[in-house]
């Protein structure tokens, strides 16, 4: 007689629920052998402890994107289709430029689609899409992932979910986080990584090297608007290092963090060379966001005393 031996598939769990998580996802549906995975969708906001799926309580410029591009024929066909489902529509001419201090405004020859209602709603429906396709074993998980060990003999890893809940068993963690070179800011991947040591340490080492050549950020409101002074929505700037990139967010419910309602929303990103002869321990945070902004205020051509402009946070 033969003895059948039936062994389960292993089992991956994703951190993020992001772009990077959804190309992730897919990546692993389509490998030759079938795989469990268990997507942590609700990292993408986890410095904030009591928030739900869906409500935006602090700006993450990384994970949150205005403008989408392919660099590719595959992309470029996701794109359209996904334009042809009404998740994203090209943005108009003219709404991403190029600028600097002796350069006029110049529209960046690129098709570029916006997420129709969002970002975060765009990555949740492709990702319940991968769920529910035939065949398919993915599970959307809500739950908080507090501590990981490695998993002794077993090999893989156990995940503590929640301070007192269940503990799960997973042969391979991957880390598919839209802003991971900013880890050390996101507590609860860092403390996450931080539980696992020292079996994590060669990947905190890696984080730190990328974290290292980061540029900086900041998020802040403009009242009254800028409106149609400024033409654009986004411009990637030149002759500028303490600006390479600028976006202005536009208005969502679920953005709680985008106070004044009446106020206009911007993100702006300096280049990593501003970044490294500024950020360091005890770094001037208020001086660098100063910075930035009468930076953004010289590209723009608008009087920072002639409008009340509040930072949303600190510079990260």
């Amino acid at each position: 007689s033969h003895c059948k031996v039936t062994m389960s598939a292993p089992r991956v769990c994703v951190l993020g629920g992001g772009l990077s998580a959804v190309a992730a996802v897919e990546q692993l549906l389509d490998a030759p052998q079938k795989l469990e995975v268990h997507v942590f969708c609700d990292l993408y906001d986890p410095v904030e402890p009591k928030h739900s799926y869906g409500r935006a309580l602090k700006p993450y410029v990384d994970y949150v994107p205005e403008f989408i591009s392919s660099r590719g024929a595959e992309f470029a066909t996701k794109l359209s289709q996904w334009e042809s489902d009404g998740l994203v529509a090209r943005a108009a001419e003219g709404a991403v430029v190029q600028i600097g201090k002796t350069v006029q405004p110049q529209p960046l020859r690129k098709e570029r689609f916006r997420p129709e209602k969002g970002a975060m709603k765009l990555c949740r429906t492709l990702l319940e899409r991968l769920a529910a396709r035939p065949g398919a074993s993915v599970r959307l998980r809500a739950e908080q992932p507090w501590a990981l060990s490695a998993g002794g003999r077993a090999g893989g890893w156990d995940i503590l979910l929640g301070e007192k809940g269940p503990q799960e068993h997973y042969q391979i963690i991957l880390v598919a986080y839209d802003f991971c070179y900013r880890l050390t800011h996101v507590k609860a991947v860092r403390e996450l990584l931080d539980s696992g040591l020292p079996s994590t340490v060669r990947l905190m080492g890696c984080f730190g090297e990328l974290h290292a050549a980061k540029c900086l950020a900041i998020t802040f409101s403009v009242d009254p608007p800028l409106g149609d002074t400024v033409p654009w929505d986004a411009a990637l700037v030149h002759d500028m290092p303490a600006l390479r990139w600028i976006t202005r967010c536009r208005a969502c419910e679920t953005s709680v963090w985008q106070q004044p309602r009446n106020g206009e929303h911007w993100i702006a990103l300096s280049t990593s060379e501003h970044s490294r002869a500024r950020f360091g321990a005890r770094w001037d945070k208020e001086q660098a966001g100063r910075e930035m902004l009468e930076a953004f205020a010289q590209i723009t051509r608008f009087d920072l005393a002639t409008r009340k402009v509040r930072l949303v946070g600190n510079p990260y």
